[in-house]
């Protein structure tokens, strides 16, 4: 059956039908009989692109629609009363609403499809296929779905995607309703490239991301800011950029995501969406601090914030061992005061916080992480060694990196001290001449270090009213 349009590109046609079949509708009216009968046709979505789009197209092939905007309150859950920007688009014509419905009927939500003759044009086709995505598509990842109540629907579309050179995948779920929803879609980059050329988006924000998917991310960074550009391009909106990347630091040094979600508080099934829309868009190994160039961030830190990183390696030159963890900075503590100063003094030197959590078996003890695999190389090399039976610091420090480091030094050290004492060690000849280093380093020749022997252990020890009287 013939349908009259005005003019336009068949792909504008189809776009308007596969958004009828879509986010709009063909409304119906009593006639005088009493009969339900086509009464207008239009669109009403909460993107005022989308509906400008579609009144382009209406206005090229059928007719001008009138289009309206007011703001309604959402009506579920617990933003119910929030109120959010609605877009309508319409046309009150009997006459043309009952041609459309018997060309491209049904329309509704369940029973749509694709007529077959439609299939034979490829262009007006990809206008159907990019109205329907625009209004129920979505990328995730590197796969871009849609899904529908209508069975009939989701069969056209897979056929689709086949006619026009993609090759599709289709499941489908009960939703708590007891509704039948069928996802089509299509995965790789390959498959995208070809969706952007022969189908698209005209929503603004869809056809960003897709752009951004297919060149590729730089990194996280590049990415959060290219989302928060369109916020609903968003993978989870629940979950925030922040909790995103503790879900990626976590998970990256093989923290389990029973683990991961018992520390963050998220679903199981959040945390595997995270994983796996992060890992196609190709950002967990690009995870910024993750490809640091640690010997950079060290000599900016010794240069800004010599006495802040003093303390951290203070701190850590008894509580972490790379040897023991070569691509992370990781140790436990159960001094929240400590946990609390490292963090101010890591964010001071390198713009960001470790991630920090209680331990699952001991809840007072605090895990504190920094994944960061090109300053754990940096620390090691720069200003190594690490580790509770090998740590050691050198006299020339104070003039390489200036007393204020050296201050800092020792503060970290005595942060993590017992009682009265700056440390107590098993010893090791190392830890013994890193503590004579010190000495040497702070120039007080009244501070005592003092070596207590028994059979089972030797600890070292320096006084602190000593020290801090130099």
């Amino acid at each position: 059956m013939a349908f009259n349009w005005l003019g336009g590109t068949q792909k504008d046609k189809g776009y308007i039908i596969g958004v009828i079949y879509g986010d709009g509708y063909i409304s119906h009216s009593k006639n005088k009989l009493g009969d339900m009968v086509p009464q207008s046709f239009g669109m009403k979505v909460s993107e005022e692109d989308f509906a400008d789009a579609f009144s382009a197209a209406c206005k090229k092939c059928l007719c001008e629609v009138i289009c309206h905007h007011t703001r309604e309150k959402l009506g579920i859950g617990l933003r119910k009363d929030e109120l959010r920007d609605r877009y309508s688009c319409t046309k009150h014509s009997r006459n043309l609403a009952g041609e459309l419905k018997n060309r491209f009927g049904p329309t509704d939500t369940f029973n749509w499809y694709i007529h077959d003759e439609d299939f034979l044009d490829k262009e007006f086709l990809g206008g159907v296929m990019s109205g329907v995505f625009d209004s129920d598509g979505w990328i995730h990842g590197l796969h871009i779905y849609m899904a529908t109540a209508s069975k009939k629907g989701a069969d056209c579309v897979e056929k689709a995607f086949n006619i026009l050179g993609m090759k599709p995948n289709r499941h489908e779920k009960t939703e708590w309703t007891g509704t039948v929803m069928y996802y089509v879609g299509i995965n790789g980059k390959d498959s995208l490239s070809k969706f952007k050329d022969v189908v698209g988006f005209r929503l603004q924000r869809k056809a960003y991301l897709l752009d951004k998917v297919l060149v590729g991310f730089k990194d996280f960074n590049d990415l959060v800011s290219s989302l928060e550009k369109y916020p609903q391009n968003w993978p989870i909106q629940s979950v925030s950029v922040e909790m995103v990347r503790k879900v990626l630091d976590l998970r990256k040094v093989s923290v389990e995501r029973t683990e991961i979600a018992k520390i963050t508080g998220l679903k199981i099934k959040s945390v595997d969406t995270i994983m796996t829309v992060f890992r196609e868009w190709g950002v967990i190994n690009k995870f910024d601090f993750l490809e640091s160039q640690g010997k950079d961030k060290l000599e900016k830190a010794l240069k800004d914030n010599s006495r802040e990183l003093g303390f951290i390696v203070g701190v850590l030159k008894r509580k972490w061992s790379p040897i023991n963890k070569p691509k992370e900075i990781f140790f436990r503590t159960r001094l929240p005061n400590l946990v609390a100063k490292f963090s101010d003094a890591f964010k001071s030197c390198f713009s960001y916080t470790p991630t920090v959590w209680p331990n699952k078996k001991n809840p007072e003890d605090l895990n504190v992480l920094v994944p960061d695999k090109g300053l754990v190389q940096a620390l090691e090399e720069m200003l190594g060694p690490f580790g509770e039976e090998r740590w050691n610091v050198f006299p020339e420090w104070k003039s390489k990196y200036g007393s204020e480091f050296v201050s800092g030094l020792i503060d970290g050290l005595m942060s993590i001290a017992n009682g009265c004492v700056l440390g107590s060690y098993d010893i090791s000849s190392s830890v013994h001449e890193a503590v004579n280093n010190i000495f040497s380093m702070c120039s007080c020749e009244n501070m005592r270090c003092k070596l207590y022997s028994n059979s089972d252990r030797s600890t070292v020890r320096i006084f602190k009213k000593e020290l801090s009287s130099k």
